[in-house]
């Protein structure tokens, strides 16, 4: 799809259909409620393969699990964030902007239709400075079973 060129550079065509509506939708943690926990996601297609990366601040490793199914073709994250303070310091919490809690994320990598050609062997992922980044390498042939992925 060819690019838009304004005043500010290189738009993309549908770049201000989604500025307005953003600018039409409630804040995310709005519309989430404040008991449920859903940490935000990127998601990148290359070439070579699928590169997530969940933003879990104050994440530790042990807490959290990353799973492909071959049959749905679906990578699932899943885990518990704490909020780090103590019983008296969290009765002073005035401001809850920070997600905590447990949650469960799953991502169809293609479509139904055209279901992306994974190497599940070769899936990674690694929390690092409040990020998980799960890498996901494309190949040619069928993806194996359910497969649960180590974190480093």
């Amino acid at each position: 799809m060819p690019c838009v060129y304004n005043a500010t550079g290189p738009q993309h065509p549908l770049a201000e259909f989604f500025e307005a509506i953003q600018k039409n939708v409630p804040d995310f943690h709005d519309l989430k409620g404040d008991d449920q926990f859903v940490p935000e996601v990127d998601i990148f297609d290359t070439p070579e393969a699928f590169i997530l990366h969940v933003s879990l601040p104050g994440a530790i490793r042990e807490d959290i699990g990353v799973e492909f199914d071959a049959d749905t073709n679906e990578i699932q994250i899943s885990g518990v964030v704490h909020r780090n303070a103590d019983e008296e310091l969290l009765r002073k919490l005035v401001i809850k902007r920070r997600g905590v809690g447990v949650f469960k994320r799953k991502f169809r990598l293609g479509t139904h239709k055209r279901p992306a050609s994974v190497d599940s062997d070769h899936i990674t992922a690694k929390l690092e400075n409040g990020i998980l980044s799960v890498l996901v390498p494309k190949h040619e042939g069928e993806a194996r079973e359910k497969r649960k992925v180590e974190i480093q």
